[in-house]
């Protein structure tokens, strides 16, 4: 079974008034949150019986950052593939990503930015299943395709959602 999870990058700094988007890091409230986050992940992959084994993100800083402590509390965590193409993708950039995935990987953390990781949900989840609807900062969706579905072949419509889970719901 494939299991995608969608993470939106944590809460950023924007206190730098001439630093570019692409450098921002995380706030205080991205660094705590994102390890909040991991242990959410970790508890539904022990739960579940998986382990995350591909990560694409971002190669913003605030991604790598977020990365860099939610994976803290993951169960050997996989070293992530920073795709340029998810900074501020669209739906198709994000869904080309997944594409692009290792076959080898069953379970594929995506990590990004909205309004892509807004939108996206809402065209990968199958007409039947819930959508999740807002995607606030550090939001996380898991998604499954209980069919023998490969990256390759992923489309629209293909994933059911399993969970959605915000910060400020886990506080």
């Amino acid at each position: 079974m494939k299991r995608l999870i969608l993470v939106r990058h944590a809460k950023s700094d924007w206190s730098g008034p001439n630093q570019a988007d692409h450098e921002r890091p995380l706030n205080l409230r991205g660094r705590i949150t994102s390890p909040l986050m991991g242990a959410w992940i970790a508890e539904k992959a022990d739960e579940g019986g998986w382990s995350i084994d591909g990560v694409l993100s971002s190669t913003s800083v605030r991604t790598r950052e977020t990365w860099d402590r939610l994976s803290l509390l993951l169960d050997r965590p996989p070293a992530p593939i920073f795709e340029s193409a998810l900074y501020l993708a669209e739906p198709e950039d994000m869904l080309a990503a997944v594409q692009s995935a290792p076959e080898t990987a069953e379970t594929l953390l995506d990590l990004g930015h909205n309004p892509g990781n807004e939108v996206f949900p809402m065209r990968l989840a199958h007409r039947d299943s819930e959508k999740p609807g807002r995607f606030p900062t550090a939001a996380v969706s898991i998604f499954e395709n209980a069919s023998n579905l490969r990256w390759a072949d992923a489309t629209f419509r293909d994933f059911h959602l399993t969970a959605f889970e915000t910060p400020k719901t886990l506080v």
